[in-house]
């Protein structure tokens, strides 16, 4: 689960969300860190300079995919340009930064941003006016709000609008024509099957400890068409052919 670095938002996911893997937007951790490293040596220090592309440059710790590049580059920075940074930077780096760079390559989440977040956020407010609502207020907004999302949706099932359907769910592609030809109903069966994630059944053991994905036919062999059981067996006889005395052709006489 992914956020910025706000330290309530942070506490408030821990505690509703146990164990749950957080992420930090490495958006807001490069921001952040470049108003540090002005605070404290200027914007146009080369040792700020250093300091950054250590971090967040194209070979920096943001940029280890495993755990292991990340262990090194980590090592490399404190030798190198963490060094000669200022000791307010430096506990600053191992007190916060160092710990949500660690968690983001530990999730898979290297580089992740919450830019979308972000976006749609600017669309919530867009509908507000930037404004305090009332409850019921707020929720008829965000009502059409999630609305203009369905509508959207639908016209990229017929090519219009600024969205188009992915090569994979190509096949879902309608004419608007035969849009307008449909019903309500067989506009949503369409709808539905084109953007519903389907749901895959699990079975679960009796102690709870295992659960797997229940796979219809998963037990069967390759081109078996019978029951395993309650099914009778044919067994096939070749009968010998026979000479013109009437003995059997045996091949050893």
């Amino acid at each position: 689960m992914g956020s910025d670095e706000e330290a309530a938002l942070l506490k408030a996911i821990a505690l509703a969300f146990n164990g749950v893997k957080q992420v930090t937007c490495t958006r807001h951790l490069r921001e952040n860190t470049g108003r540090k490293l002005d605070s404290l040596l200027g914007s146009r220090q080369p040792a700020r300079g250093a300091v950054y592309d250590g971090l967040f440059g194209d070979s920096g710790i943001a940029k280890a995919a495993d755990l292991i590049t990340f262990n090194d580059a980590v090592a490399s920075f404190r030798t190198g340009p963490l060094a000669s940074a200022p000791p307010a930077f430096q506990q600053y780096f191992e007190g916060s930064l160092l710990h949500n760079l660690c968690d983001n390559v530990s999730a898979g989440r290297a580089e992740w941003t919450n830019n979308n977040c972000e976006s749609f956020n600017h669309v919530l407010k867009q509908s507000i006016q930037w404004r305090p609502q009332q409850l019921p207020e707020l929720i008829q907004k965000l009502r059409e709000v999630v609305y203009a999302q369905y509508v959207e949706a639908d016209r990229a099932m017929c090519g219009l609008g600024d969205f188009v359907l992915t090569a994979t769910h190509a096949r879902h592609r309608l004419t608007p024509g035969v849009w307008q030809a449909m019903t309500s109903k067989q506009r949503r069966r369409a709808a539905d099957n084109c953007f519903r994630l389907h749901q895959v059944q699990t079975s679960t053991s009796i102690d709870g400890n295992v659960t797997v994905a229940t796979t219809p036919g998963g037990g069967r062999k390759t081109h078996r068409r019978k029951r395993v059981k309650a099914n009778r067996t044919t067994t096939v006889t070749t009968k010998r052919p026979r000479l013109a005395d009437g003995s059997d052709d045996d091949c050893d006489q």
